[in-house]
């Protein structure tokens, strides 16, 4: 028939047509990829990572409620209620993300090349579809894969990605809770005239904090640049308000560094008088700045429809760990 200048009029296939395809495609499979019978009830594992961010993210703020509101009357029981809300909800989601099923798919079903309905116990597991991608660090493939999180030892996807949004949304409130909370204090502290502070600007306190605070830039510099830490620092400057946030935790640092040096902050310290709200407006303003950066940063790939994977290769960046072996 001669070509007339004109195309057929046949409409595209389907996402769930190519996805039922590319499941009887060869394409390779994981060696030994876990599926979702291997898993009970809890998709994460446990890591030295995993339990130093539990510390660091829950255990921090905690200390605002020892040693903080029951030697502040003035802020209230509203405010203990507030946080113990805001701590529960922050340790709910941080379970969720790390248990809950990110899109782990069941194993798929071996079958010969010459008939589907036919089992084959020796034929390769079928590719189980495009929806599906495979995790590097988990070794199993996730509907929706989005990347692995280091910090709540489970991979994000489909699954859990609202819990994980969630989890970074809460723990921002929380951290902004208890930097507030915490000036409030310390405010309530400096203005009490039998606790009030004074300046202690001789030579030598001054030398000592001026000496301290560049050990302290300096360690901080090495551990930025080491390999342990390599990438993570773009990572986290790529994140809305990054700079921003990056400038007030410098600022508050060199108070933090400084004050107890050149004041009398600790003469007299009683448990109604102790300094521990001072001393958590930083770590605490570090995961506020963090964290609303990095739920900020999901909601907007989640309204764009793109995946951290995809960002990060648009970003010319790679945090993948290991490939596993394909057959």
């Amino acid at each position: 028939m001669p070509f007339t200048g004109t195309q057929p009029n046949i409409a595209p296939p389907s996402r769930d047509f190519i996805a039922s395809r590319g499941a009887h495609t060869h394409l390779p499979v994981a060696v030994d990829a876990k599926w979702k019978g291997d898993y009970c009830c809890c998709y994460g594992t446990v890591t030295p990572v995993c339990v130093s961010a539990w510390v660091l993210f829950l255990a921090i703020p905690l200390l605002f409620y020892v040693y903080v509101l029951p030697t502040d009357a003035q802020l209230g029981d509203w405010t203990r209620v507030g946080f113990i809300c805001l701590y529960v909800a922050s340790a709910v989601f941080y379970i969720l993300s790390g248990c809950w099923n990110p899109g782990v798919p069941d194993k798929p079903l071996a079958k010969s090349e010459g008939d589907d309905r036919i089992m084959d116990a020796h034929a390769p597991l079928p590719h189980p579809g495009i929806e599906y991608t495979l995790s590097r660090d988990s070794n199993r493939y996730v509907r929706g894969f989005d990347h692995y999180c280091e910090f709540v030892g489970n991979d994000i996807g489909n699954g859990n990605m609202y819990c994980f949004v969630g989890f970074l949304a809460i723990l921002a409130l929380l951290s902004t809770y208890v930097v507030v909370f915490s000036g409030v204090g310390v405010y309530f502290m400096a203005i009490d005239p039998p606790h009030v502070w004074h300046l202690l600007l001789s030579p030598w306190r001054v030398a000592a904090a001026a000496i301290t605070l560049c050990l302290l830039l300096v360690l901080l510099r090495k551990c930025v640049t080491s390999d342990v830490c390599s990438g993570v620092g773009a990572l986290v400057m790529a994140m809305p308000g990054a700079s921003a946030g990056a400038f007030l935790l410098f600022v508050v640092l060199v108070i933090t560094i400084i004050a107890p040096f050149v004041t009398d902050m600790f003469l007299g310290v009683t448990p109604e008088t102790n300094p521990t709200a001072f001393f958590l407006i930083l770590p605490t303003l570090a995961f506020a700045v963090l964290f609303w950066g990095m739920g900020l940063h999901w909601v907007l790939l989640m309204c764009s429809g793109m995946s951290q994977k995809l960002w990060l290769k648009a970003k010319g960046l790679n945090f993948g760990r290991r490939r596993p072996q394909l057959v």
